[in-house]
């Protein structure tokens, strides 16, 4: 957190402290809403939780809303998805038609497993603002999801257009362009995901993320996951076995020892083991 968030910081706070009785519900409202987004900003989610509750008691019908969105957002980064999903129920019933308020709808049944729906949600929230970063940002999750690969980069760089210092857009263009096999873009959306992180020199996923730029880099001018010429277009029949209702298959590594490898047809990655 720089010197200035966080005098910012100790000042919400000691205000909110010291207002006693005479401040006005909104008021004291209007401060937790301000401390919670500080707090959201420095990724303190739990602490940024309870601001955003506390706000909730705004007799303000804006900042009621804008607090029980961020309380939706902070419960999605607690992976607190049960309450999320019906707080944003709530959300909906709230405001429906507010785009900021559908697109925290959706990002909770995404969360929740409810694919269709929180695809169906993001498309309702773009019909009413088609130039909303985060229902673009969501459809081209959507998307992805259905490996519909460059629909998806367009609609995430359009949401990257609209919101540039959204650390999340950055990370879905790297993973979008993980998934199409173009790992300098993807390093480098990387990099720009972790730039944005506000505690990158001690963050658990600053600290993924580098390491996922590192390996993408090391590739090169390398293909990965190529296949020479005489390989293509042939039936290949691969001996497997199935234990625990896993698919197992033998497999090489650089040459080395055969290996057990369980196979996933739905995570189109491959993730060794020690």
């Amino acid at each position: 957190m720089s010197i200035w968030r966080r005098l910012a910081l100790i000042s919400i706070t000691c205000a909110g402290l010291f207002a006693g009785p005479l401040a006005s519900s909104s008021g004291d409202a209007e401060l937790q809403l301000q401390l919670a987004t500080l707090l959201f900003e420095d990724t303190r989610f739990q602490e940024a939780a309870v601001a955003y509750r506390n706000a909730l008691a705004s007799d303000d019908p804006a900042l009621h809303l804008r607090a029980r969105i961020g309380l939706v957002t902070s419960q999605l980064r607690l992976g607190e998805f049960v309450s999320a999903q019906h707080d944003a129920s709530n959300l909906r019933e709230l405001a429906p038609k507010n785009p900021e308020a559908i697109t925290s709808y959706a990002d909770a049944l995404w969360a929740a497993g409810q694919f269709d729906d929180g695809e169906a949600a993001w498309r309702d929230a773009l019909a009413l603002a088609p130039e909303s970063s985060r229902g673009l940002h969501g459809l081209a999750r959507a998307l992805a999801s259905k490996s519909q690969l460059e629909e998806a980069l367009n609609e995430a760089q359009a949401a990257l257009k609209l919101a540039p210092r959204d650390a999340e857009i950055h990370h879905t263009v790297g993973s979008i362009y993980e998934r199409m096999h173009r790992y300098e873009q993807a390093a480098a959306a990387y990099s720009n995901y972790i730039n944005l992180l506000p505690n990158k020199d001690r963050s658990d996923k600053a600290a993924w993320s580098r390491s996922q730029v590192r390996f993408l880099k090391s590739f090169g001018e390398n293909a990965p996951i190529a296949l020479d010429e005489a390989s293509r277009g042939r039936l290949h029949t691969v001996d497997f076995r199935v234990v625990d209702d896993k698919v197992i298959v033998k497999a090489k590594v650089n040459g080395g020892r055969s290996t057990d490898f369980v196979l996933d047809t739905g995570s189109e990655q491959t993730t060794i083991s020690r």
